[in-house]
Order: structure tokens, then C-alpha cells, then sequence
């Protein structure tokens, strides 16, 4: 099913009668512009393989499920509350998803090292902000980044929800981003690009960014890195 021919997504979220974390939050995949990006990229790289980080309540891949772009969809919770509660439920009756309780920084390498070569994964990084976490553990982007690059798998596209996305002006587009929990700095491309370096070899990626949000209260961004062609 492409984007176009899916219902709106309040439509289809009203439908599937999903239990939510909260009234307020809407899936990431509730923005038109990732969607579309999403599959731009899958459509340029092969990727079949979908991985998330940070289930959250579990919509998140249900929507993106509906979108019929990726074999197996595989998403990682680390609150064993939600993931009982929402995650579970939400995805019992779709057989393509497959839930994973833990910390995101150690699932992804199991499931990233359980591929086969023929597999090309699209990494989506959302883990971060984990009720109850504290210090780094609020945060997991780095342990995520580099257990990545000593995985298996060979140049993924990797996004990144929340992520700093500038304007253009010495600011950023959207409201919500990733910050250090110590510093309460954003995290930018900057942050990353050693780690980056790493998976795809030095300067040989490319980092795109998010230009505008469905979401409510002004919306967050996404950073999208691949291997340069």
C-alpha cells in the first residue's frame, strides 16, 4: 500500500483502536514527511528490514506497518510496564512485527548480528527519554551508535527522531530535540559524526534533514544518514 492510498492517519488511528501512552503524543510515522522519506529511501537502498528503537506505546510500527514497505518490522522497549501494557497489545494480531523487551543499545546488535547478508535494515533511533532513566541512560544514542558500527551489517540508513534540525540561521526548525542530559545542549550532527565515521567510513555519508512537522505543538524533526553513493 503506498502513502497515498492509506487512510488519514487520525482515520486509521481511530480505526485500529490502539490503547496510547497519553492523549497528547502521536506516533512518529504520524508525519506525512517521513513517511514519504521513508520510503524514498527504501526505495533507493533495498532496505527490507525495519528496526526501531523505542517503542514507545507501539503505534509507531503499526503505522508504518499499514504502509507495506518493509518485510519484518522489529521494535525494542525497555520499560517492561509498557511494553506489557501497550507495546504487546497494540501489535499481538501483526505477524511481521516482532517485539523486543530490553535495552536498546544490546537488542539491536542481536537482531542487526541474526540477519543475513541479503538484508538491508532502515535503523530508527527513538529510544531516547525512557520514563524513569537518568544520566546517559536517558540518552542511549552513543551505546546505539556504536554497537551499530560493531555489528554485522554494513552501511544502514539510520534515523534519528528529535533530532537538531537547523534552520539555516544559527537555529533550529523544530521545538523538541535530543539534548545531553548533563549539559542540556542539543544534540547535533556535530555530536555524532565520530561515530558516524565509524559505520560508513570517514566523510562518506550523508546527513538530510526534516523540513516541516505534522505534529502538534510545532512538531520534532528527524535526521536521516546513509551511505554516500
Amino acid at each position: 500500500m503506498s502513502t497515498n492510498e492509506m487512510p488519514t492517519i487520525d482515520e486509521f488511528l481511530e480505526n485500529a483502536k490502539l490503547k496510547s501512552y497519553d492523549n497528547y503524543h502521536q506516533p512518529a510515522y504520524y508525519d506525512e514527511e517521513f513517511r514519504n522519506k521513508t520510503v524514498e529511501l527504501v526505495e533507493k537502498f533495498g532496505s527490507n528490514i525495519f528496526i526501531e528503537t523505542g517503542s514507545y506505546d507501539g503505534r509507531n510500527v503499526v503505522v508504518l506497518n499499514a504502509m507495506e514497505v518493509f518485510e519484518h518490522i522489529h521494535t525494542i522497549e525497555c520499560i517492561e510496564e509498557q511494553y506489557n501494557n501497550l507495546v504487546i497489545p497494540n501489535t499481538k494480531d501483526l505477524k511481521n512485527i516482532h517485539c523486543h523487551l530490553g535495552d536498546s543499545s544490546e537488542v539491536i546488535g542481536e537482531i542487526l548480528n541474526s540477519l543475513s547478508k541479503d538484508d538491508n535494515p532502515f535503523i530508527f533511533i527513538d529510544a531516547h527519554n525512557a520514563v524513569g532513566a537518568e544520566g546517559w541512560d536517558i540518552l542511549p544514542l552513543e551505546k546505539e551508535l556504536e554497537t551499530i558500527y560493531k555489528s554485522n551489517v554494513k552501511d544502514p540508513v539510520i534515523a534519528i527522531h528529535d533530532f537538531y534540525c537547523p534552520d539555516g540561521y544559527g537555529g533550529r526548525i523544530f521545538p523538541t530535540v535530543i539534548i545531553n542530559p548533563h549539559t542540556r545542549v542539543p544534540i547535533t550532527v556535530d555530536d555524532i559524526s565520530g561515530q558516524l565515521d565509524k559505520i560508513y567510513g570517514k566523510d562518506e555519508w550523508v546527513v538530510e534533514y526534516s523540513t516541516r512537522s505534522d505534529h502538534p505543538g510545532g512538531g520534532t524533526g528527524l535526521g536521516y544518514f546513509y551511505k554516500k553513493s
